[in-house]
């Protein structure tokens, strides 16, 4: 089975929708509700992928199993998951957000099976390369038909991600354009500065995953 194994808006339901009009199945979740009883499909039919958030509380994935951990910015992560929760106070907590994206990172690195490294900035980039990447990972045939007639149908996703790393650098302290993300950042710069912190502190004690995280020190 191949696992999707996520930080929380990284872009899991993009890579998912890609899975499931690329291979015709449906997929699984296992976010709230057991694996083959998601609120959607309720039939017990092969899956192209399985999506968590809780690496460590997945007791179903095996070595035998192949896993792809979906990793994204925490200086943007973090304000779109506020954001989604805003109504909901008791989820604004950075500092649990950050335990958990780096505990996750901890268990990946655990796992002895089958594994493999995903970012969201080099999707929203380079979708066409990375995807690649990820179809012989999963060892799917590649289908150049069915991938470009993916980026067609959400071109328009694919115009505003790459517009908006053009036009934005990571981390600083702007407001987002209206009709890209329609908010404004969050994180104060203490509260950027403390997540480079704890992200340095990490591969410091965590030196042979400092490569997982290097990118966001």
């Amino acid at each position: 089975m191949l696992y999707l194994v996520s930080f929380p808006r990284a872009g899991s339901t993009w890579v998912r929708l890609f899975f499931e009009k690329y291979t015709g199945k449906p997929s699984g979740s296992t976010y709230e509700t057991p694996v083959w009883d998601t609120p959607i499909l309720h039939d017990k039919g092969e899956r192209c992928l399985i999506r968590t958030h809780r690496f460590r509380d997945e007791r179903r994935i095996t070595e035998n199993d192949k896993v792809i951990l979906l990793l994204r910015d925490p200086l943007n992560a973090i304000p779109s998951i506020l954001k989604y929760h805003e109504k909901d106070t008791s989820l604004s907590n950075i500092d649990f957000y950050m335990a958990d994206f780096l505990n996750t990172v901890i268990e990946y690195g655990k796992y002895q099976g089958r594994k493999m490294t995903l970012y969201y900035e080099d999707l929203c980039v380079n979708f066409d390369k990375y995807i690649h990447i990820v179809l012989e990972f999963a060892g799917l045939p590649v289908d150049e038909e069915k991938i470009n007639t993916f980026m067609k149908q959400d071109e328009h996703n694919f115009t505003t991600y790459i517009n908006y790393f053009r036009r934005h650098d990571k981390g600083n302290d702007i407001e987002h354009d209206k009709n890209v993300f329609n908010r404004k950042r969050v994180l104060s710069l203490e509260q950027r500065r403390e997540i480079k912190k704890l992200i340095h502190r990490f591969m410091e004690s965590n030196p042979l995953l400092a490569d997982v995280v290097e990118r966001y020190a």
